[in-house]
């Protein structure tokens, strides 16, 4: 996300919020698999940055 140079943050259904560039913030929400969150995207080109980090929070990371 920082390499992007867009600012993201994320929500939790909750409310609590995290800057996407901290992976220590975006741990402490605690989110769960499967729970929904709100990214939002802050920057030149936010939609196509938006896209790409939904694609990769959906996607299954840890498949072999």
């Amino acid at each position: 996300v920082g390499a992007s140079g867009h600012a993201v943050t994320i929500t939790t259904a909750n409310g609590q919020s995290a800057d996407g560039a901290s992976i220590l913030s975006v741990l402490t929400l605690g989110v769960a698999h499967g729970a929904s969150i709100d990214l939002l995207v802050e920057g030149d080109d936010a939609g196509t940055v938006a896209d790409q980090l939904v694609a990769l929070v959906a996607s299954d990371l840890d498949a072999p």
